[in-house]
């Protein structure tokens, strides 16, 4: 067990960014289509195909100011206009249930169908905000159009109606696929089997998002429906546990080294009056930790401090006093102070509707989250990335750190910025920030009486964002109850 449990846990020590999960349930989750409706009537007189697809199509993503409606177009790539919303009808038909949307074109044609001339029609999904990534799902063919392989094209486009320029995505771009489906054959119930795709569209640059994807067939006869689109909004992050990391788009990744480091840094805030996160990272013990982080809103700050011994407890400095009045907020901005058990502490920062800061003690550990708003957020910077792409940008260059060792070193906190801590402590700048070695990390994990099992119980309820770290919390600390500051 112990071998088992040191060699999978150097792995996730050593694991590159991950991206962040996104399911059904979460918050920023959202799905176009994806379900299925019988049509009544007959012939293709469907009379509630108008109702499935402003149910299961038109839909108003994510929260806050990042709200925005999706827009679903038939687009005629032969004469390169999209037409009204509904200028042609989109639907589709398969033994009488409609699971996805085409373009009614001249004749019986009603799907995502070639054209002649390398032109071809489509489905263009214009999300209203930038993306990184999103899964999509079509059906090949109708049950009398056998034999073939269908081929089509997806095309992402970052402000379709400006610049319409295109970001680079994984596995090329434009992505082509294939599908082939079974000639002849049905399911149990008589129902014909088409081919099915599931892919995901991707940019490769962590700077480069899309607005609007574009699906057609340039092929004549190859045809399609678009089943389903789905992804997530994310537009939080931060830094919690032994440490971990989430950018603005929920890229997750790791970041060991013990020094102050800028979580966020913002001097546009609220016209010029500028904010600022700064964390400090220590040893104690066998593992590393969050033990400090400060907010600076103009020339107010607020720092909190997570203890494990009750004689000490939790401890906040409100403009370096410690334990001052919370009322005045800071800066003008309210705090709302709670305690929900004897181990942890919260303090809600609160920006504005869709905007706020939540800093969390739990035993030793620290929390930052923060959620918020293009007004509020844009041009930040720091170990959450750039505002919008989560891009992992140096401190001056526009180009993407792609190591994260390198990208944390990169926002140590410098001697020319102030300190915003009450005290000085640990590594501080010209002195770079101390790597624990691997091996010490790992014998840490060996040492630990905890087992996996356990680990994973402890952490069944967190969210699956979050499983993977609390797991590492939690044997790496041995300690079960870590799984509370999730």
């Amino acid at each position: 067990m112990l071998q088992l449990k040191s060699l999978l846990f150097a792995f996730l020590l050593a694991r590159a960014p991950t991206d962040a999960a996104c399911v059904a349930g979460d918050d920023e989750y959202f799905i176009l289509g994806g379900s299925s409706v019988t049509i009544t009537g007959s012939g293709r007189d469907y009379a509630n195909f108008q109702d499935y697809v402003d149910n299961a199509w038109k839909k108003t993503i994510g929260s806050g100011d990042h709200q925005s409606q999706v827009v679903v177009l038939p687009f005629d790539d032969y004469t390169t206009e999209t037409l009204g919303e509904f200028d042609k009808e989109m639907w589709s038909y398969d033994a009488n249930v409609v699971r996805g949307i085409g373009v009614k074109t001249e004749g019986d044609d009603a799907e995502i169908g070639g054209r002649r001339k390398g032109k071809g029609e489509g489905i263009l999904v214009k999300f209203g905000q930038e993306l990184k990534e999103v899964k999509v799902g079509v059906r090949a063919l109708f049950a009398d159009e056998r034999g073939f392989d269908e081929t089509a094209t997806i095309v992402a486009y970052s402000n379709y109606d400006g610049a319409k320029t295109s970001p680079s995505l994984v596995g090329g771009n434009p992505g082509v696929y294939t599908s082939t489906t079974v000639a002849g054959e049905t399911y149990s119930n008589g129902e014909p089997i088409d081919g099915r795709k599931e892919f995901v569209v991707k940019t490769v640059g962590s700077d480069e998002t899309f607005d609007s994807i574009l699906f057609y067939s340039t092929i004549l006869d190859h045809d399609f429906h678009l089943e389903f689109v789905e992804g997530c909004i994310d537009e939080d992050g931060g830094g919690s546990g032994d440490p971990h990391f989430k950018t603005w788009t929920g890229e997750r990744y790791d970041f060991h080294g013990l020094c102050d480091l800028v979580l966020l840094q913002n001097p546009d805030f609220e016209d010029k009056l500028g904010m600022d996160i700064h964390i400090r990272t220590k040893q104690t013990k066998q593992w590393s930790l969050i033990s400090n982080a400060v907010l600076r809103i103009g020339e107010d700050t607020l720092e909190v401090k997570g203890s494990s011994k009750q004689e000490e407890g939790h401890q906040y400095w409100i403009n370096g006093v410690l334990g001052g009045s919370l009322k005045k907020g800071i800066s003008g901005f309210s705090i709302l102070h709670s305690k929900p058990s004897s181990t942890q502490e919260e303090f809600e920062i609160i920006i504005d509707h869709h905007s706020s800061i939540i800093m969390k003690t739990f035993k030793d550990f620290v929390r930052v989250d923060v959620k918020g708003s293009s007004d509020t957020f844009r041009g930040s910077r720091g170990l959450m990335g750039l505002y919008g792409s989560g891009a992992r940008l140096g401190r001056q260059g526009e180009e993407a750190i792609e190591d994260f060792i390198a990208f944390g070193m990169e926002w140590q906190v410098l001697p020319s910025e102030d300190m915003l801590f009450h005290n000085v402590e640990g590594p501080q700048a010209p002195i770079q920030c101390v790597l624990p070695k691997l091996s010490n990390l790992r014998r840490r994990l060996e040492e630990t009486g905890i087992t996996l099992g356990d680990a994973e119980l402890a952490c069944s309820r967190v969210s699956k964002a979050d499983f993977d770290s609390c797991v590492f919390d939690v044997l790496a600390t041995n300690d079960k109850e870590i799984a509370g500051a999730y």
